[in-house]
């Protein structure tokens, strides 16, 4: 996302790389006339939702993930990163706009779970509308703000089962929030 004569301008970007690896590449169209551009990764919605007014990025933080591989939901890390110069090539070094919680949980039978809740019992907003500031150029990852949201998350899991041995599950929580605790 990038402004062009004070308008918002979005595009999508296909990454492609081998999963698990530290580095991707790119491929798109940059905006025509763009100043600074911000890269916002994963996607939420269509691009429409990505906006950038050069005082603030604005995107959308979904209230529900869905667990893939080991129990990791998809696209759990909103991440936000400035769009640099280099070699004539536009390097983008992504922050994550959030951290994780890992919930660690056994049963004695054998459970199958369609969707876990966590409930920030302090009423700190957990999803919605994530504003990150932008000062003198650059993203202001210590003042992220949410709005539009609740104090709940969910993971949707179909095939995901809990027994006797421990298994990890992630959710991803603003900064602040769980300051009073959480339920699951």
């Amino acid at each position: 996302v990038g402004l062009t004569n004070g308008a918002s301008k979005s595009a999508t970007f296909t990454l492609s790389g081998t999963a698990g690896e530290q580095y991707g590449s790119f491929t798109g169209t940059f905006p025509q006339g763009c100043t600074d551009m911000y890269a916002v990764f994963p996607q939420y919605g269509s691009s429409a939702a990505i906006a950038s007014d050069g005082s603030a990025i604005t995107l959308k933080v979904p209230q529900q993930k869905f667990l893939e591989y080991n129990n990791i939901a998809k696209n759990l890390m909103p991440s936000v990163g400035k769009v640099g110069q280099a070699d004539d090539e536009n390097n983008v070094e992504f922050r994550n706009l959030f951290g994780l919680l890992r919930v660690t949980l056994t049963s004695p039978k054998s459970l199958r779970f369609r969707k876990m809740e966590l409930i920030d019992l302090g009423g700190n907003m957990l999803w919605g509308n994530c504003t990150v500031p932008i000062v003198n150029g650059e993203p202001d990852y210590e003042h992220i703000t949410l709005t539009g949201g609740t104090n709940s998350i969910y993971l949707q899991g179909n095939e995901a089962y809990i027994n006797s041995t421990a298994k990890s599950f992630y959710f991803s929580v603003p900064p602040g929030a769980l300051d009073r605790g959480f339920a699951i």
